[in-house]
């Protein structure tokens, strides 16, 4: 585990260091259904693709804020001896990295990536209903699809969608899950 997550952060930093390319840092802001429920904003430095109708990145920052285990599909799952229910409050903060690029005639791309995520856990147990604060580590493999681009005013926007497994791991708790993550986001190109 310790060499996975020395591994994780070479490449984080390795993202800082890279060199400038036509579109330098970008963002983008989008929303997913599940695991958790909620919005993530990204920066990431992005590249047109070969006909310039398309963006792919270069590597990827994502803060995530939603609710967790809203529709339920991660199963029953126990919980410091309790029912985990949904509700709770979750933050995240991801790095993921490009391993395969397709980008013709639209971008494709394949990420691996991890990071943290933290905030208010939700259980019932014979006491009724329980709160705690939980911090645990994500580790993700995504798949992503990028739009032809609009343009609106001076600015081109691209529509992705993407798909995630995410493997969850609470660092106190006897607490892990796999689950989907699926989202819609919208980037501005420039």
């Amino acid at each position: 585990m310790r060499f996975l997550v020395v591994i994780f952060l070479l490449i984080c930093f390795n993202s800082f260091g890279q060199p400038k390319n036509n579109q330098g840092r970008l963002f983008g802001i989008g929303f997913q259904p599940f695991e958790p429920t909620g919005i993530n904003f990204q920066t990431f430095r992005g590249v047109f693709n070969n006909n310039n109708s398309s963006l792919l990145t270069k590597g990827v920052w994502e803060l995530g804020v939603g609710k967790e285990n809203m529709l339920g599909i991660t199963g029953d799952k126990k919980y410091l001896g309790g029912n985990w229910v949904k509700g709770g409050i979750r933050f995240d903060l991801n790095y993921l990295h490009p391993i395969i690029t397709t980008n013709a005639p639209i971008v494709f791309q394949t990420y691996v990536g991890g990071g943290l995520q933290t905030g208010t856990r939700l259980y019932n147990n014979s006491g009724g209903s329980q709160s705690n604060v939980a911090t645990g580590a994500n580790m993700m493999v995504r798949i992503e699809f990028v739009t032809h681009g609009i343009e609106l005013d001076r600015a081109v926007w691209f529509f992705s969608i993407y798909g995630d497994i995410k493997y969850h791991t609470d660092f106190t708790e006897n607490f892990d899950y796999i689950s989907p993550v699926v989202g819609i986001r919208l980037r501005k190109g420039r």
